[in-house]
């Protein structure tokens, strides 16, 4: 080996060591570099400022206020705080004075307490009533001597025939008329006010295969003839849609009492298989799809082998109509067919033979809606015999629901102050907001315009009730009823089911 070959090891060895001692920047980890390190850094605050407004705009709850101060005012309102006006034109004959029958008739209503709510007017002689078209709260009464008392009836008008010492029966039939009785049976049955209502009949064999059944039915002509007369006069209160159906087994969830006695030859029904006569596991009664409030009416055809089949009274007699009232959801008639029918496996209903039934179910209906009946001392007139329902009986339902809208309203405005308040996560958006006071906007014209009383002021408290119904059934404050804020911290411990 030459001296120039060795110089040239020596030399790539000594670079071979240097190359050695430097540090190998392509093995670093690129985490590791600086601009790495920032931006990771950066990235943290970014989703800082920007994802901490997003979870707070994300998680926080709209309480808006609420018109607490004018819901106080109606809560705190007696029954009375909107007075309804009343005309009355009396036309006395002789021997009767208008003075003294004014008197009588202030000092018997004025005792009644449930006619503090009106404001009664009552004007001399009857031209300037028969002059006008009738209009709500606007009546007649002509008095003539006789020694028979007796009232005859008309549309917004009274005859009363009486003494000159029974001006007291006048009173106490005016008030009747005015603001007719009511007991807590009666008001358990009749249904919340809504502005709409569906109708469904139907036709329930119980059991089609043992015996003689109803094919069908001329509901349609039966309807016509007793149920539609009866829904035009309602059409100022409510709106109505009308469905049928028949179905051929509707068994009963129980088996009906033998009768024993020589006076009753069949089945019966007694008080306490009346209150769970409706078999909803299996009776398809579901109506077609819709948030209207249903009234059910029911024609039930009993199996031939436990027929004839009666309905009895509480007292254990059996009920002549052979029919009875579920509260708030309809009626139902038991109809036991002729034996001629019974021998046939088929038969179909005519419209007379559903004449009794559909006039069972017209008075169930007006029962249900509210319908004040007649006092028993008064008749109708000829001329009004025909009428369904008179003016007293109407003018009398539309106040009564006016009263009760307006205290349903008030109660529902109050619920959902007394939520607000109980509850911390309740939200209160601006459309529950708009809803209240919409709702206490209409109260308000109410009681503004019951200085007037028409068909007008019952629709405000129509829609008061309506539009508090609506806030208080808004989705968003019903889903924290199920949903409260309690529960909240379940989203952040995720699932590792801790209690």
């Amino acid at each position: 080996m030459t001296m120039s070959e060795n110089h040239e090891l020596s030399s790539s060895s000594a670079k071979g060591k240097s190359a050695s001692n430097e540090p190998d920047h392509s093995s670093t980890p690129f985490f590791q570099s600086d601009k790495a390190r920032i931006t990771v850094i950066a990235s943290y605050w970014i989703v800082i400022f920007l994802g901490l407004p997003l979870w707070w705009y994300a998680t926080s709850i709209q309480r808006l206020s609420l018109p607490k101060g004018r819901i106080e005012k109606w809560v705190h309102a007696n029954d009375s705080y909107v007075k309804v006006p009343i005309e009355i034109y009396v036309d006395a004959q002789a021997p009767f004075n208008f003075q003294d029958v004014k008197a009588s008739l202030l000092a018997g209503l004025g005792s009644t307490e449930s006619l503090r709510s009106l404001d009664l007017n009552i004007l001399p002689g009857s031209a300037i009533r028969k002059s006008q078209p009738a209009r709500t709260n606007i009546y007649d009464i002509g008095i003539s001597s006789s020694q028979n008392s007796k009232f005859i009836l008309s549309d917004r008008s009274l005859l009363a025939l009486l003494s000159p010492n029974n001006l007291q029966d006048l009173a106490t039939t005016v008030s009747r008329l005015l603001i007719p009785p009511r007991d807590q049976a009666s008001d358990l049955r009749v249904t919340r006010y809504s502005g709409r209502y569906r109708l469904a009949f139907s036709l329930l064999n119980e059991n089609a295969a043992t015996g003689a059944a109803a094919r069908g039915w001329d509901v349609n002509g039966a309807l016509e003839r007793y149920i539609q007369p009866t829904l035009m006069e309602l059409g100022v209160l409510h709106n109505f849609t009308i469905e049928s159906q028949v179905q051929f087994h509707a068994p009963l969830a129980f088996s009906p009492h033998q009768a024993h006695g020589d006076s009753i030859n069949g089945y019966v029904l007694d008080d306490d298989q009346l209150k769970v006569f409706v078999n909803s596991a299996e009776w398809s009664l579901a109506s077609s799809v819709s948030n209207d409030p249903v009234l059910h009416f029911l024609l039930f055809i009993p199996d031939s082998t436990r027929a004839p089949l009666y309905v009895t009274d509480a007292s254990g007699q059996i009920a002549k109509s052979n029919a009875f009232i579920v509260p708030q959801w309809g009626g139902i008639v038991v109809f036991n067919p002729p034996k001629d029918q019974m021998t046939s496996q088929l038969f179909h209903l005519s419209s007379s033979d559903l004449a009794s039934t559909f006039a069972l179910f017209r008075s169930q209906l007006t029962a249900l809606l509210g319908v004040p009946s007649i006092p028993s001392n008064v008749q109708l007139h000829p001329d009004a015999v025909g009428m369904l329902l008179t003016g007293w009986q109407k003018d009398a339902l539309m106040r009564r629901r006016a009263q009760e809208n307006i205290r349903d309203s008030v109660e529902t405005l109050g619920s959902i102050v007394n939520l607000v308040d109980k509850i911390d996560g309740m939200p209160v958006g601006e459309e529950v907001q708009q809803d209240m006071v919409k709702s206490l906007d209409e109260l308000d014209q109410m009681f503004v315009k019951s200085s007037r009383w028409s068909y007008e002021s019952f629709l405000h408290s129509a829609r008061a009730l309506h539009l508090s119904s609506k806030a208080f059934f808004n989705p968003n404050m019903v889903a924290m009823l199920y949903f409260p804020t309690e529960h909240n911290g379940r989203c952040y411990q995720g699932a590792q089911g801790m209690d």
